[in-house]
């Protein structure tokens, strides 16, 4: 299990964890990054990326002053489409969804509650579905 995996998993943990103790915004930030830990594993176990790759396009990203997490979520869109269509948007409206929740968790001046915090961590459900259905989750 990579270190991304570990965490990842800690988050959703975290997720349940701070939901049950009534700390739904910081239940959503957890549920959030999780997903991005998991499409970050991603690009190293499935599409078999090193290190020096993955960093070489966050600074062509950064350059191009485009943020990490939409470059991340449209490089797992695109194999997704390729692998199913059909799950590209349900993932690209689930992500984008938990991704919009998690900021206004995280800046907005508004009650988080648990019905906003629920909504999160069925996103993360559904987007964690998708892709252990889609990419290969094998350990390093």
């Amino acid at each position: 299990m990579t270190h991304l995996e570990v965490k990842s998993k800690e988050n959703i943990e975290a997720a349940n964890y701070l939901y049950a103790r009534g700390l739904f915004a910081a239940s959503v930030h957890c549920s959030y990054y999780s997903c991005v830990q998991q499409m970050l594993h991603l690009l190293r176990s499935d599409l078999n990326k090193s290190e020096e790759e993955i960093l070489l396009e966050e600074k062509e990203a950064s350059r191009q002053k485009l943020k990490s997490h939409v470059v991340l979520q449209n490089k797992i869109a695109q194999v997704l489409f390729t692998r199913d269509f059909n799950a590209v948007r349900e993932f690209n409206d689930d992500i984008g969804l938990l991704k919009e929740m998690r900021n206004k968790s995280d800046y907005k001046n508004i009650q988080i509650d648990s019905k906003f915090a629920t909504k999160s961590l069925d996103l993360l459900h559904n987007i964690t579905t998708i892709l252990q259905k889609y990419f290969n989750y094998g350990s390093e």
